[in-house]
């Protein structure tokens, strides 16, 4: 199949900023959360005290949900969603214990997880993207025209993932988001490509 971010094959992960649910605040605990976005396996490094506060910027916003608004862009996942993900095999992703709080510092669930999603695929068409590379560090992706993947370079087993060169964004492949949809889970939004 020749590079086409039309196809519909896949789609990216959100969360829905404009629900009623609580919007997170950083992570607190673990300060490489950077190694989060890069495809990294921390496990083995993981503390058993992780939170996530409640932004207070949102005082109104306490309701939990399956996937938790946040700006380290991880999925904070419920036990229900984890073990939805861990019913379907989905592969290349641990799952890291992170208490919430709420907006009063009080303990609103420990029975959250971020899914670290621990590989990366090289799959964005840098050319027909027509990126611009990150001045810093080169081996990023600071814009682009247009998002254009070459699934051929998609692993086939690949339900969920980061891509190589623009770890800001997590995909979803479709007929994978239609499971998790029909599923009932709240507060997760993917969108095409093409947006």
């Amino acid at each position: 199949m020749a590079p086409n971010s039309d196809t519909g094959n896949y789609l990216t992960w959100d969360a829905d900023a404009q629900s009623n649910y609580c919007v997170l605040k950083y992570l607190e605990g673990f300060p490489d959360d950077y190694k989060l976005m890069k495809g990294d396996s921390v496990a083995g490094e993981w503390p058993d005290d992780v939170r996530m506060r409640m932004n207070p910027t949102f005082k109104k916003q306490i309701k939990l949900s399956d996937n938790l608004l946040n700006p380290v862009n991880v999925i904070v996942a419920s036990k229900s969603l984890c073990d939805f993900l861990r019913d379907k095999k989905v592969p290349n992703i641990e799952y890291l214990p992170v208490t919430i709080l709420n907006h009063k510092g009080k303990v609103a669930s420990k029975d959250y997880c971020i899914a670290n999603l621990i590989t990366t695929q090289d799959c964005i068409d840098t050319e027909q993207s027509e990126v611009t590379w990150n001045e810093i560090n080169p081996h990023y992706i600071s814009s682009m025209k247009r998002l254009v993947v070459n699934e051929n370079k998609i692993a086939k087993n690949a339900m969920l993932f980061r891509a190589e060169h623009l770890k800001t964004l997590i995909f979803i492949r479709a007929d994978f988001a239609a499971t998790v949809t029909a599923a009932g889970f709240t507060n997760i939004k993917f969108w095409p490509l093409s947006d």
